[in-house]
């Protein structure tokens, strides 16, 4: 029998593998392919899934992971992103970290967190800067309010004081 073929006993034709199995020795049994693996029809051997797809069935074509998942390869299902983390297209391998972005959905490209607010690496909101601190958009992280400056809202630039007045640093008004 040719490869990804296989006959049994004293048979003289021989049948296809079928798919979902390996055909190494043209005169045994198929076997079965491993979970996270996969063959077709006529297939000698079994081939591990795909980095970004998912093997639900041996017998099936490995199916792409959905924007939010990814898997590595030899997997039988896709993984979905943790939080802080994203996958914004299809067959991703992997999840990326979440950079000075809001990543609340892990299906989207990371979101740029507007002034008055920062997100570290790897966070899934944008957190609103303190009192007499204020960001610029797509910050990671708040700056004191400068001496000599007031700072009454986060998301706009501080305000120098007026002449023959004086502020410490962080201050609101």
């Amino acid at each position: 029998c040719a490869p990804g073929s296989y006959s049994l006993g004293a048979v003289t034709e021989c049948d296809p593998c079928p798919p979902g199995y390996s055909c190494l020795m043209p005169s045994g049994f198929p076997e079965q392919c491993a979970n996270g693996s996969y063959s077709l029809t006529n297939w000698a051997y079994c081939v591990d899934c795909p980095a970004g797809q998912s093997c639900l069935s041996p017998d099936d074509p490995p199916v792409p992971c959905e924007a939010g998942y990814y898997s590595k390869g030899g997997a039988v299902r896709c993984t979905p992103c943790e939080t802080g983390w994203y996958s914004n297209g299809t067959s991703w391998d992997h999840c990326s970290v979440c950079p000075a972005y809001s990543c609340a959905d892990p299906t989207m490209a990371p979101a740029t967190c507007p002034r008055g607010t920062f997100s570290a690496g790897g966070s899934a909101t944008c957190t609103g800067c303190l009192e007499g601190w204020y960001s610029l958009e797509g910050s990671d992280s708040c700056m004191l309010c400068p001496v000599g400056h007031e700072c009454p809202d986060a998301s706009v630039d501080p305000d120098p004081c007026t002449q023959g007045f004086y502020l410490e640093g962080g201050a609101i008004s």
